[in-house]
Order: C-alpha cells, then structure tokens, then sequence
C-alpha cells in the first residue's frame, strides 16, 4: 500500500500541481491588474492623499499691471532647508512658458541692471510669499508684455536637480498676469499729435491717457517724454515739444532767455504728492516696518549727509516712534533724485521753514547733533540735492525709477549688493505715484501744523486746498499754513500751454487732449494720484477753450525780465468754483491693489508624482493605469475559479491519503 501510494503521490504532484502552476500565473497577473486599479484610483481621485498636497501660485494685483511690485505666494512646496535646499525661484514670464526659455531669469537688481529674479523660502507649512517687481514692455522689451499680450509668474523648487532643455522644472507652477493698456499697445506712428515732456510725477498718468486714446474712430497719438520739471519748462520753451509738464513756475529768467516762446498758461493736469519712502523690518520678527513718522529736521540731516550712520539713534526720531524696533545696525545714505527737480524745491520748502530745523542748519541744533559742516550755511530752498562734501556714499541717482529700484531692493545708492533691511535701513525721497508703484512705505510727516500726516487721499485734498496760488496761478507750498489735516509735500503738475497754436488741427489736438484728461481721465487715475478737484479742472477746461477759440498767430513777445507773467485766460477762482456747487473733493481713485487675485492650481491636483505638477500627462496615467489593470482582471477571473476548484480537490485527495497513512480516520 505503501508503495501504491508513493506512486499515486508522484502522479498527482506531476498533475494537478502543473495545472495550479499555470493558473496561477494568470491569477497573479489578475491580481497585478487589480493592484494597478487600485493605483489608477488613487492617483486620480485621491489628491493630497500623498506626502506632498497640491502646489497652488497666487499673484496680487494680477490685473491692470505696469512697472510695479505685486505679491506672490505659495502653498504646496517642499520646506526650504537650512541650507538652502528647495528654495523658491520666481521670474518674469510668457504667457504658457514651455521652458525657461521662455522667461527672464537674469539675476536680481542690481547685478544685473534690468534683473528681477527672486529667491524666497518656503516655511514648515509649506506656503511662502515674496515681492517680484514685474515690467511691462517698455521696461522688459525681451517679453514685450502688454495688454495685448499677457505674460505669467513662474515659480519652482530650486531642488538642484537639473532642467533638461527646453523644458520646466518639473515643480513649476504658472499664473497668468494681465497689463493695463499701455503705448505698446498702440499703432506704431513716425509723426505725433502732441508732444509732452517734463516731470516725472505726472509720467504714470500721462502714459495711461495717452495709451487710451491712440486707438479708435478718431485717435489722437501723443508722446509722452518723463524727465523733470525743469527740463520740461527749457524743453517747452525752448520749442522743442507742443506742451512742457511741470509744478513749478517758470522763472522771469527761464522765460526771458526765450523770447521766441510767445506767452502762455498753466493747466492742471494732476494731484499728487511727494513722499519720505522708507524700506526697513524690524530686526527681531523679520517683518516690514510700515509706520514711521519723520519731522523736517530728521530730513534735513539725512539730505545734509549729516552722521548718517547714527540716524536711527537720533533723539527725535526716537521720541517721534517710541515703539518702532529700527534696523540693528545703520542707515544707508538717502536715496535721491541727482537732477534739479520741483520735488526737490518743495521738500527743500517745507523743511526750511521749521523752526527747530532752521536751527540745526545753522549750527545750533536743538537735539544736539553737529550739521555736517560742508552743509552749514547752505541757502534754502533749492531744486538741486547735491554732495557738497564729496562723500563716496552719498551719492544722488538719475530718474524716479533709479532711486525707487534701490529702495526696494535694498541697495545703497553706491552700493552694488542687495543688503538686509533689518539691518540696514534705506529711505529715501520719491513722487507718491512711484512709491506706490514699487509697494514702498511712506512715512508720516509732520505739517506746519505740528501734525504728522500720511499721504492719504484726504489729507492730499486738504493739502491743495491749503497752498497758495504764485505766478501764473501755479499753486505752491504754503509755510503759514495750520491746517493740522492737510498733507504738507502736495503738488499739481501742470501743462504749459501756448495761448496760440498753429495750424488749427493741431490746437484742436491740444484742447482735446487737455479736456480728455480733466475729464474722462479723472475718473480712473494710477495709483498715487488723487482727481483733481473742481475748480483745477475748471481752469484746464478754460484754457483748452480758449486756445482753439483763439485766432492763429506768430510769436508774441514774452514780458520783460523782471516782471510776474499772469495768464490773460480768464479761469474761474477756486472760491468760485466751490461756491457754485462744485465738488472739492472727489472719492479716492481705485488703484491697482484693488485687483481681484489670482490662484492656479496645477492640472495633476494630487503631487503623488510631482513631476507631473506642470504636464497634461498626469491625468493620462492614472487612466492608463486603470485600463491596464481592468484588462488583466479580465482576463485572468476566467482561471482562477478552475484553478482554485482544482486545487481545492487536490488538496482533499492528498490530506486523505496522509491521513490514512498515519492512522488518523476519516477527515470531519
């Protein structure tokens, strides 16, 4: 029996188990394909599932862009490292960048002079935020961005794995920006209808009108030249272009060495202010300082290179912000404007008006602080901040943007690093329109009144209605002012116009002009500008009225050296205007941080295969991997139940059989 049953062993295992074998290849392979569902399923319906959550990239403002700063954050990243690893890089890009190729990845102010690149980190919760400082065409050719075509923000893991060519990194995430109408946008021309050129502060406003009216039934194309209230004035009178654009009045000496000009008026074309901009963070916690509040005499010793390195422990500023944390080490030397400008002369105005600064000019400083001795005795006010002592670090720079660009990126005006502004802090002189432009902080002032006021709206309105009117009707800084609301550094920048234009079409093109902007233009002006008020848009409309009321003339002489030149235009007064029921102050303008944000998400939600965070291929694979697995379920199902029926049968025979051989009966 033994023996018998030693040969029927060997037959079953020689059977039935070659059977099993070859059904349970196909059973494994089904319950592979069954494996392969279950993975198809939980890439594509379990996002977040995995150790890494969706990476998402928001952009504020995102609309109606220009020159300016806007806010980028994150969620979803990897933490940065210690050392470093998994940094954020953030760029400039074309709309839909297939690689970077398609961006503007030079390094970052001021190594390379037109270069934006930032570098951030990414916290514990992985979200992170930066300022990225986007450029319209006009400032970045390479992209061209404009309203006519839009660009993104990438942002990536800077992992140190390399990009292959011509590709994105495989964490890049992209959102949209979209630009304001811009002169890029406009038909390109050889000849202009009117040419404007002169101060900077109105630069942002006159560049918006001019892109919305070079298009349409009947355009008018204007060119718009940014430069200084001073060069406007000897450009325009000079004849060199149909409109100069200043808020300062020409002097009798100005307009006597061009006796050619002919006679003409001042229209209003903006309000605005000029500001102390200031980029600092509090040494402890790392954030922003945004509130700080500056007298004239605090001004005065920086734009006097006055121990600029021990600023932030002056007496004054320190009773001024007792509870300001200041930068840990230094203050950079401030940063200003080199060329002769009306803003200069109307902060120059303000600060030689007061009191106690009049005292520290002349050696006698209430607060104790010795004047740098180069500056002692120097005339105020002037149109001209210059380095008298010849410092190496007290270095003026050319142009609005010159100075903004080394206050935001924290650089020092002879610097050629960025530097940490909670140890050094930057300030610096800059228009209202620029700062915010750039997101700089403006400090609160300190009025005549003895108030310290910020640049708000309401307080730039109280501010014009408290100048007074010089030559020409030009309104300027008043000292014996006391109006403890009113914002002391306002300016109205104006438009030199000629009381005679020929030919006729082309005073019809300045009239137009004149009235497009104190009318239509008021109702949505940049950021930084408040519209003007009734009685200032009253005066332009005069002036645009008479000039094509006017009969076509020649040159007119100028009045003699010596005398006020007061425009024969009768404009109506401001207290005319008001008392007829004239709104004096129209509501704050909407600016471009009033922009709705944008949030994108990537297409593969779930970053269980981050190398998909940017490709349409991570929806493809969880398919692929759903169908493959389905196919083999299929067709395997077929052989496993014959399989198991005969495995199940072989068993039973076998434990039968070793049963019986040690004597133990019958299975139960």
């Amino acid at each position: 029996m033994s023996d018998i049953a030693h040969v029927q062993s060997p037959t079953l295992r020689s059977n039935t188990p070659t059977r099993v074998r070859i059904t349970s290849l196909k059973a494994v392979l089904a319950g592979f394909g069954a494996l392969l569902v279950v993975a198809g399923l939980t890439v594509f319906v379990a996002p977040g599932a995995g150790s890494q959550p969706p990476r998402t990239l928001t952009v504020t403002p995102s609309t109606e862009l220009g020159n300016n700063v806007v806010e980028v954050t994150w969620t979803g990243f990897r933490p940065t490292t210690g050392s470093g690893q998994n940094s954020v890089l953030v760029y400039q890009c074309k709309a839909n960048p297939a690689s970077l190729g398609d961006c503007f990845d030079a390094a970052p102010f001021p190594e390379i002079a037109e270069g934006s690149r930032q570098v951030a980190r990414t916290a514990e919760d992985g979200t992170g935020r930066t300022v990225f400082e986007v450029r319209p065409a006009a400032n970045l050719p390479v992209l061209a961005c404009s309203q006519t075509n839009p660009c993104s923000i990438l942002a990536f893991e800077n992992d140190g794995v390399p990009i292959p060519e011509g590709e994105l990194h495989p964490t890049s995430v992209v959102a949209p920006i979209a630009f304001a109408r811009s002169q890029a946008d406009c038909p390109k021309v050889s000849n202009f209808d009117v040419r404007l050129d002169g101060a900077s502060s109105a630069a942002p406003a006159l560049y918006k009108w001019a892109a919305q009216l070079c298009t349409g039934s009947n355009p008018l194309v204007v060119d718009v030249t940014e430069t200084s209230s001073t060069t406007g004035r000897e450009n325009f009178l000079a004849g060199l272009v149909d409109l100069g654009v200043t808020s300062q009045a020409a002097s009798d000496e100005e307009i006597a060495a061009h006796p050619e000009r002919g006679e003409f008026n001042y229209a209003p074309l903006d309000l605005t202010a000029v500001t102390v901009a200031f980029n600092m963070r509090d040494p402890l916690t790392g954030a922003p300082i945004t509130d700080v509040v500056l007298s004239p005499r605090l001004v005065a010793r920086l734009v006097t290179d006055t121990s600029v390195s021990d600023f932030l422990s002056d007496p004054e500023l320190r009773f001024l912000n007792p509870t300001t944390r200041f930068p840990s080490v230094t203050t950079a030397a401030p940063a200003l404007r080199a060329e002769r400008n009306a803003a200069t002369r109307l902060v120059t105005s303000w600060f030689a008006a007061d009191e106690p600064t009049q005292r520290f000019l002349a050696g006698n400083d209430p607060f104790g602080v010795a004047i740098n001795p180069a500056y002692q005795g120097l005339s105020y006010p002037r149109d001209l901040f210059e380095n008298v002592a010849q410092s190496s670090q007290f270095l003026p720079r050319a142009g609005q943007r010159g100075v903004a660009l080394r206050l935001f990126y924290g650089v020092r005006p002879a610097g050629t690093t960025q530097e940490n502004p909670a140890e050094v802090g930057f300030i610096g002189i800059v228009d209202l329109p620029t700062a915010r432009r750039f997101g700089l902080a403006t400090a609160r002032i300190v009025n005549p009144a003895g108030q310290a006021v910020a640049p708000t709206p309401e307080a730039i309105l109280a501010g014009v209605a408290a100048l007074t009117e010089g030559p020409g009707g030009v309104l300027t800084f008043d000292p014996g002012t006391r109006d403890a609301a009113a914002y002391p550094l306002v300016k109205v920048d104006y438009a030199m116009v000629p009381r005679s234009v020929a030919p006729a079409d082309k005073a019809t093109d300045v009239a137009a002009l004149l009235k497009y902007i104190v009318g239509e233009g008021q109702s949505n002006v940049p950021q930084g500008y408040v519209p003007l008020p009734d009685d200032l848009r009253a005066a332009t409309v005069a002036v645009a009225d008479a000039l094509v009321a006017a009969p076509v003339a020649g040159p007119v002489a100028a009045p003699p050296s010596g005398s006020s030149f007061v425009p024969s235009v009768p404009v109506p007064s401001r207290s005319a205007v008001r008392s007829s029921g004239g709104s004096s102050t129209p509501s704050a303008p909407a600016g471009d941080g009033d922009q709705p944000p944008v949030a994108v998400t990537p297409a593969s939600a779930g970053p269980v295969l981050p190398a998909l965070a940017t490709t349409s291929d991570s929806v493809m694979l969880p398919i692929l991997l759903g169908i493959s697995g389905l196919a083999l379920v299929v067709w395997g199902v077929g052989e496993i139940r014959p399989a198991l029926r005969s495995a199940r049968r072989g068993a039973g025979s076998t434990l039968g059989w070793v049963r019986s051989q040690l004597g133990w009966g019958s299975p139960s």
